[in-house]
């Protein structure tokens, strides 16, 4: 269980990386959950959220360069 509460970009994950997180609170940010590409050599990222929540943030998700962004929340 975690929170990620005020953050310019909450989670960030980016060049092939696969990241699975669960039970979350993200609180206030201004993106929540943000995927890409920095360097065009690495494949796209995914990312797998589970029973997580989201309150108030300026933007939910952002998934740019063909990256994945899958979410199952409990809300």
């Amino acid at each position: 269980d975690s929170v990620l509460k005020g953050c310019e970009i909450g989670l960030a994950v980016k060049d092939d990386s696969h990241v699975k997180v669960e039970r979350v609170q993200f609180i206030d940010n201004d993106i929540a959950i943000s995927a890409y590409v920095k360097k065009l050599f690495f494949g796209v990222p995914s990312v797998s959220v589970i029973d997580s929540t989201f309150t108030e943030n300026g933007k939910k998700i952002l998934a740019l360069s063909g990256a994945v962004i899958t979410v199952d929340s409990a809300e």
